[in-house]
């Protein structure tokens, strides 16, 4: 079974720019698992989250909301974008992607009448865990302009008390390795730096610096140099 829904991106999301959902494809099929084994009452439900480009997204949390019942389950996708979860077998869930900017879209899972089955869903999504902030030139203090976007953040996380989360600095291959690596954690840091000073509990949020190691564009011009440098959010459960 293969289905596709194209999904718009909310109103509110044209503000920014930098942050676009465009569509949902979603695959499902059963098959043995060698983990987590499903029974007559429980089916196992196993996500993958890629962008169109088979690029897994890490750290994409997600909701998984039953809907006689209005239970949550909270799903966030680790370094190669799935997560495997048991849920009520037979039942209807709403499949919520969401993150700090509000929720971006959703699918209906309809379970099958059928038992000890495996799901399989890939869902494709155009989108980036950029935090759309800036910092001075060759600098880890943050602009003014970036205080807006960290606050969404921190709402979040004040709404969302169960997750945490790791801020990673990214910079392009201009300069030094070493002073990349450095720049990227400073960076990574001073994010982290002003959501504690706003009250979030220290213990929910890592940072950490990956210098000019991750490059998504190439270096070789100015717009791959400013892509790559970037500062991303990193859902934990």
């Amino acid at each position: 079974m293969k289905k596709v829904l194209f999904i718009s991106p909310p109103p509110y999301m044209y503000s920014f720019p930098r942050f676009v959902c465009l569509f949902f494809l979603m695959m499902s099929f059963s098959y043995k698992s060698q983990d987590l084994q499903p029974n007559d009452s429980l089916t196992l439900l196993k996500l993958k989250v890629e962008t169109p480009k088979k690029q897994p997204i890490e750290g994409q949390y997600i909701r998984i909301v039953e809907k006689e019942t209005n239970r949550s389950f909270d799903v966030t996708t680790d370094e190669n974008g799935l997560y495997d979860i048991l849920i009520p077998a037979k039942n209807v869930f709403r499949v919520i992607i969401e993150n700090f900017y509000g929720e971006l879209g959703e699918i209906e899972l309809d379970l099958p009448d059928e038992t000890n089955l495996t799901y399989d869903y890939v869902l494709t999504i155009e989108m980036s865990n950029e935090l759309d902030i800036s910092f001075k030139t060759n600098s880890y203090v943050l602009e003014p302009s970036s205080y807006p976007y960290i606050d969404l953040l921190l709402n979040w996380l004040n709404e969302r008390k169960q997750l945490s989360v790791e801020i990673r600095g990214h910079t392009d291959n201009v300069g030094s390795e070493s002073i990349n690596l450095t720049l990227s954690k400073n960076r990574a840091e001073s994010v982290r730096k002003y959501l504690i000073e706003k009250g979030i509990d220290p213990k929910r949020i890592s940072a950490k610096g990956f210098g000019e190691s991750n490059p998504i564009e190439s270096n070789d011009t100015e717009e791959g140099r400013q892509k790559n440098r970037r500062t991303e959010l990193i859902v934990k459960n």
